[in-house]
């Protein structure tokens, strides 16, 4: 029997409180945003998602590095010599799957191809394959030419990562409803599914041709009838791992919360599709290059738009891309139908051209540390219902405007985009396919850089609102992208002041939450501080309702109140520590009083306590919970 090479591993985070404090839910200045402060005393009803469980094992885990196992030399590749290597590498990749998966490695050099009999160089479509290089500046693949696809908008790859099965799996009803921050479902039944298993969640349009619940996932924006596709396309949905199913056969806890209301009513459902997508795939450490170096035109031709790509994964969760260059390629990376992918350490060099990071149907996605000093017209796509997608440390370094490009096809909704530079929402897709975007996205903490064709942040796209078609009027742009939050914006090293919507006031509205347009906010990554916060146990996904702490600030003498909310007083412990995390007090029954049954009053216990900060730490049974205090 062989034994599969993938021996999955968790590392253990140890994470000081100290280095936390910076995220925590009160800045010791007073000046983390608002917004902020209200996710970590209620992320519930907070108009955040949690994003931290987004990337590789749900954010659980590091991206492993296993051992090498096969090596391309071996099965007959030969750098530098300019003769095709594919059918050996892929001879290489075909061994490893036959073994249960392995590591196939690139020594250092140029490894040439050209497309094989599928459009593809190399494909894969089986899971626990990892392709690496000895570096991205030592190991280059060389793509020589292109596959031109039968519809305008097909791509084939230098590598292509696809699942041989459709993602659509077997059905479950949910018996009751769910809601936006929840993290258990309750199912008519829950056979068939298992713990860590992947799942899609939906709701479905009541007939074939009907936009009604679509409408609901777009408000305030009302649909145009040129939006052809807007009937076609699912109302919402949702790839999330689940973390336990629970011993009543109905319910199960997720790792992710809801993005939306799920309702029996708009029978919701979870798609069974564990079976059907490929997992545990990576590629590392190479130099992905192709022979594209006419003058790129946006839409000039299908090679222009579509000719040369680099890297495509489709049906493929908990995997990863990183430490990889592009050169001279169309389109750097394309998650298509993917979850919980870490892609990071990214750079494009040479040529221009169409797309750099593009996610399509594709869930909890972390896109990280991605550098484009090579002009891409859609610097960042989404499209076709994604959700919970992070791009965080984007840099376009091109020095022309970068794009944040939502491109229809589904109300894509509740993605971050945060902590990047020289970008600018610049929309567009097909008509049919719009509006560009769902509720819920977040833009914060980007500097825009130069303009494209209007001094905003919302820059282009295709509008045709209000019977207007072809070239959009800026100042109603915002509406394609409904109930957006927008916070941080800045110029950058622009010299032209930025706006947002036309004017740099804090406005929030049924389309928008704007504020502190011209300055960056803390925290500078809510990604980072939202991990920082689930290290510690701020929120522990079992607790059924927020804790409650008041006052606070308080002074020495007043009673210190906790409202338990929904879950049990029974059996708590509650420590003061300092803000290192050092234990300095311990309550006991002699300063708890019910008051009534939910709360507990803590008296009689500021006694030699200094005035300062502190962290009040409540724990109950595996979990618990840490909030900063202040005494005054």
């Amino acid at each position: 029997m062989c034994v599969p090479f993938w021996i999955k591993s968790k590392k253990v985070r140890l994470v000081t409180l100290l280095s936390i404090l910076f995220f925590f839910p009160i800045s010791v200045n007073g000046q983390d945003h608002e917004l902020w402060n209200d996710f970590t005393n209620n992320p519930k009803s907070s108009r955040f998602v949690d994003w931290s469980s987004s990337g590789y094992d749900s954010g659980n885990s590091s991206t492993p590095t296993p051992l090498i196992t096969h090596n391309v030399t071996t099965y007959g590749a030969i750098a530098n010599d300019g003769i095709d290597d594919r059918t050996a590498v892929q001879n290489a990749i075909n061994a490893a799957a036959s073994n249960g998966g392995g590591v196939v490695f690139f020594p250092s050099g140029q490894y040439d191809f050209w497309k094989g009999p599928n459009g593809h160089s190399l494909e894969i479509n089986t899971s626990n394959i990892v392709l690496r290089g000895a570096s991205d500046s030592s190991t280059t693949l060389m793509q020589h030419n292109y596959h031109e696809g039968s519809i305008h908008y097909e791509r084939y790859y230098l590598i292509n990562v696809e699942s041989p099965y459709d993602i659509k799996g077997t059905t479950i009803l949910f018996s009751q409803n769910a809601y936006r921050h929840d993290y258990d479902i309750k199912l008519t039944s829950t056979a068939g599914i298992s713990d860590g298993d992947i799942i899609l969640i939906q709701m479905v349009r009541p007939t074939d041709d009907s936009d009604v619940l679509s409408r609901e996932f777009i408000l305030p924006l009302i649909p145009e009838s040129s939006w052809t596709g807007f009937n076609k396309f699912f109302p919402i949905e949702q790839m999330v791992t689940v973390k336990k199913v629970k011993s009543d056969g109905q319910t199960l806890t997720l790792k992710q919360s809801l993005h939306a209301d799920y309702l029996t009513q708009n029978t919701a459902r979870v798609r069974i599709i564990n079976d059907r997508i490929l997992k545990n795939i990576g590629v590392e450490n190479l130099k992905l290059k192709g022979s594209w170096t006419r003058t790129y035109k946006h839409h000039g031709s299908f090679e222009d738009d579509y000719g040369w790509n680099a890297l495509g994964y489709t049906g493929v969760v908990n995997s990863w891309i990183r430490n990889i260059t592009v050169e001279n390629m169309g389109t750097d990376i394309n998650l298509q139908d993917s979850g919980f992918c870490t892609v990071e350490n990214i750079k494009n060099v040479g040529n221009h051209g169409h797309s750099g990071i593009a996610v399509s149907h594709s869930y909890s996605n972390l896109i990280r540390n991605y550098t484009s000093p090579t002009y891409r017209t859609h610097t960042i796509g989404i499209a076709n219902t994604s959700s919970g997608n992070v791009f965080t440390n984007i840099m376009n370094t091109s020095g022309l405007q970068g794009a944040i490009d939502f491109h229809g096809s589904g109300p894509s909704n509740s993605n971050l985009i945060e902590n990047s530079s020289n970008l600018r929402i610049s929309s567009g897709g097909a008509e049919r396919n719009m509006p560009h975007a769902g509720q819920n996205n977040t833009f914060w903490n980007i500097s825009a850089g130069p303009i494209r064709k209007h001094e905003d942040m919302f820059t282009s796209g295709l509008y045709n609102y209000s019977d207007y078609s072809g070239a959009f009027d800026e100042a109603d742009l915002h509406q394609l992208f409904p109930k957006s939050i927008i916070v941080g914006i800045t110029k950058g090293n622009h010299t032209l002041p930025i706006t947002v919507d036309g004017n740099t006031t804090k406005r929030v509205n049924d389309w928008y939450y704007i504020d502190a347009v011209g300055e960056h906010v803390t925290p500078t990554s809510l990604f980072k501080a939202q991990k920082e916060l689930n290290s510690l146990g701020l929120k522990k996904l079992s607790f059924k309702e927020n804790f409650k702490i008041f006052p606070n600030p308080l002074n020495r003498n007043d009673d210190l109140q906790i409202n338990f909310g929904k879950n049990s007083i029974n059996n708590c412990k509650i420590s003061l520590l300092d803000i290192s995390g050092k234990e300095i007090k311990t309550f006991t029954k002699t300063h708890l009083k019910n008051y009534p049954s939910n709360i507990l009053k803590i008296k009689n216990w500021s006694n030699n306590i200094k005035s300062g900060i502190y962290l009040l730490k409540v724990s109950m049974e595996q979990d618990f919970f840490i909030k900063k205090i202040i005494i005054k």
